[in-house]
């Protein structure tokens, strides 16, 4: 839409609901970039207690709340990014000055970003850069022509000028902030056109259609534009009929797979995305003249009713929440020593052990299991007698040995097994007390500490 100046109250109940000057109340929503994240609130301006404020209100449409309760008249909201933040204009009377003012999200913080320059002080229609350290602003500030500006959002310094063709509005840049896209009557008609987010390379992307088109809104993706188009001729500002005949359209970024979303007898504008990007809420004059809130579907299917009331609502935008990275893994412990072979001995014990670090000694008794062909691998032998620690400990005088076979326990002058002294032939007599001198005999008989011997 193009910019309309919100009417006294006088002089909007002196107006028919059908007049032009009437209709001209509608102030036309700002473009905004829908950026991706859930759906939080909806801002909009409204009319309902008296002069225009900014209002934020649920996405069913309930709970509305008043964010900026002043004297001035707030219109054109736009959120920030990461929804913390908003952007609006605030316009004064006496004298007449229109700027872009800045709060938290609650409308806390409000102060004043610009302080436009000139007689004429007019710099409106924000919208916020991706990082949220700059705003695109319409504004007169070189003199009469209203053109596309970027202002830092921290004190409003450093001014860019981006356009100086014609009458420029509706700026915003694209979710990944490569582009910008505005209205422009630079090729005559009033139509959709992008640029570089530094102003070069200019594009018309409406060109050739013939028809009064305003209003633009990436989706969050970056990938559609939604806007409205009159499809009656004429400007709506001034023709009844081509007022009617505003709907709302979606094409893609390049201007291709231009779509008509809503097609009635009343005016539809100033279309905004769901953060989703899977509605957008619009205002409408379909059920009360001075215009509703509407919502449908991103395809245009199931428009319905958002928020209305005898008064004017319009402009809306929606809070976008950022998308939360999930919470980080709670710190990993200390590692575990190093462990070559996976046996649960670490390599620093095995080199003690004078074991491989790389061989397997499941049960830590310094043979590592390859080296155990007789044994078991899993049971330790301390003397590496083939007997497993736990068999000879509890060994006593005629006590068989189960796995093995039975020994003269008498030969032993101890009363259990020796784990730790080497028994050849297990028959319960360590070897030192066998045939020391290997010549096959001692005091009590031939023995062999090679061989089992019964006596």
């Amino acid at each position: 839409m193009p910019f309309r100046l919100t009417l006294p109250e006088s002089l909007r109940l002196a107006c028919t609901t059908t007049s032009v000057v009437c209709l001209a109340a509608l102030a036309a929503a700002p473009a905004h970039a829908a950026f991706p994240g859930s759906n939080g609130e909806i801002v909009f301006a409204s009319t309902k207690d008296g002069d225009s404020d900014i209002y934020a209100m649920t996405p069913s449409g309930s709970l509305p709340r008043n964010l900026t309760n002043t004297k001035g008249r707030e219109q054109q909201p736009s959120v920030s990014a990461d929804g913390t933040r908003l952007a609006y204009k605030t316009a004064v009377t006496f004298p007449r000055r229109e700027e872009t003012w800045t709060s938290g999200f609650d409308g806390s913080g409000a102060r004043e970003l610009t302080d436009t320059p000139g007689e004429k002080h007019f710099s409106t229609q924000p919208s916020w850069s991706p990082d949220g350290t700059r705003l695109l602003v319409r504004s007169n500030r070189d003199g009469g022509r209203y053109d596309v500006w970027s202002i830092r959002t921290a004190d409003g310094g450093d001014p860019i000028q981006l356009t100086r063709e014609a009458d420029d509005r509706y700026p915003a840049y694209s979710p990944d902030a490569t582009r910008i896209v505005f209205r422009s009557d630079r090729a005559g008609d009033p139509d959709i056109w992008t640029m570089k987010a530094d102003g070069s390379n200019p594009v018309n992307l409406t060109a050739g259609s013939g028809r009064w088109e305003s209003a633009p809104s990436w989706s969050p993706d970056g990938k559609r534009i939604a806007f409205e188009r009159a499809s009656a001729p004429g400007d709506p500002d001034t023709d009844d009929t081509a007022f009617a005949s505003d709907e709302i359209w979606t094409m893609s970024a390049d201007g291709s797979d231009q779509r008509r979303l809503t097609d009635n007898a009343s005016h539809d504008e100033g279309p905004a995305w769901s953060p989703d990007g899977l509605r957008i809420v619009f205002t409408a004059t379909r059920d009360e003249p001075k215009g509703d809130l509407w919502l449908m579907d991103a395809d245009g299917g199931n428009p319905h009713l958002l928020f209305g009331t005898p008064a004017t609502e319009e402009s809306p935008d929606w809070q976008p929440l950022p998308i939360l990275a999930p919470p980080p893994l709670p710190p990993a412990g200390p590692k575990p020593p190093p462990d070559s072979d996976g046996d649960g001995l670490s390599n620093a014990r095995e080199r003690a052990l004078g074991t491989k670090v790389n061989d397997t000694d499941t049960d830590d008794d310094g043979l590592n299991d390859g080296d155990e062909p007789r044994t078991n691998p899993t049971r330790r032998d301390s003397d590496r007698d083939g007997i497993p620690d736990g068999v000879e400990i509890g060994l006593t005088k005629g006590t068989p040995d189960s796995n093995r076979a039975r020994f003269r326990a008498d030969r032993d002058p101890t009363t259990t097994t020796n784990p730790a002294r080497r028994d050849t032939d297990h028959d319960g007599r360590i070897d030192g007390r066998e045939d020391r001198n290997h010549n096959g005999r001692v005091d009590r008989g031939e023995t062999d500490p090679r061989r089992f011997n019964r006596f």
